[in-house]
């Protein structure tokens, strides 16, 4: 083979293998290009999912609050036959027993009817409330000291924290911004007094303790009712100056 020859075939060999080598970078350019895509939309893709959940989190806050509310008619009314071997008090207790359960029932319907039509922030506020007045926490509670309803103490306990949350389900009511027609308030009030009549059967001291705690209650809503009314009235007056 002429010299000539053998130069053109080493450059043709090493062109080869140049043009190869490119592909190869090449290839490898455009791998670490498809995992350099990849890792971007699967860390946005995780963002997506994470606030998707928070989201459902908090969607479902309002409806495990309510629905452990639901239950807590029939814990306190087995709280109470758990604990008495008397029939006439075992048969009052019964008598009470749809009546009070259907109560919490068609306030739960009424509350989550109602929140469905609300805009997306006042349903966000909704759920902001229910985790600062830890309203889960306290529903909870009431459903475990409902179950051991024996002494007088346990009774004026759950009294006390059923108290609470009918003014967390009042302040609900008032991030909705409806207004309350009167027979919700009335089932408010006839809750107290059912609660108040089984939780003392029997105990005609306890039913006292029971009934000055409600007038308690009742004055302390009345004041709370005043002290708002005051409180818009100055904040309506200011932007009225501005």
């Amino acid at each position: 083979m002429r010299a000539w020859e053998q130069k053109i075939n080493t450059f043709q060999e090493y062109s080869i293998l140049e043009n190869i080598s490119l592909i190869q970078e090449n290839h490898k350019l455009k791998s670490n290009l498809n995992n350099i895509h990849s890792s971007y939309y699967f860390f946005i893709n995780l963002k997506y999912l994470i606030k998707m959940d928070i989201k459902k989190q908090n969607l479902n806050l309002l409806n495990e609050f309510l629905g452990i509310f639901e239950e807590l008619p029939n814990s306190i009314i087995n709280g109470l036959l758990k604990n008495t071997s008397d029939q006439d008090e075992i048969n009052v207790i019964k008598s009470f027993s749809a009546t009070f359960s259907n109560q919490f029932k068609e306030l739960s319907v009424y509350i989550k009817e109602n929140h469905i039509k609300l805009s997306k922030q006042r349903q966000a506020d909704t759920e902001r409330f229910l985790r600062i007045s830890s309203g889960l926490t306290l529903v909870k509670d009431a459903n475990t000291l409902s179950s051991n309803l024996n002494s007088p103490i346990s009774r004026i306990g759950v009294s006390g924290i059923i108290a609470e949350i009918k003014k967390i389900i009042l302040a609900i009511f008032s991030i909705f911004g409806i207004s309350l027609p009167q027979w919700i308030l009335d089932i408010v009030n006839l809750i107290d007094e059912i609660l108040n009549d089984i939780l003392s059967i029997g105990n005609s001291r306890l039913s006292n303790t029971l009934s000055k705690k409600e007038q308690n209650y009742l004055a302390e809503l009345t004041q709370l009712a005043k002290l708002k009314k005051a409180t818009d009235y100055m904040n309506n007056e200011d932007e009225e100056e501005e």
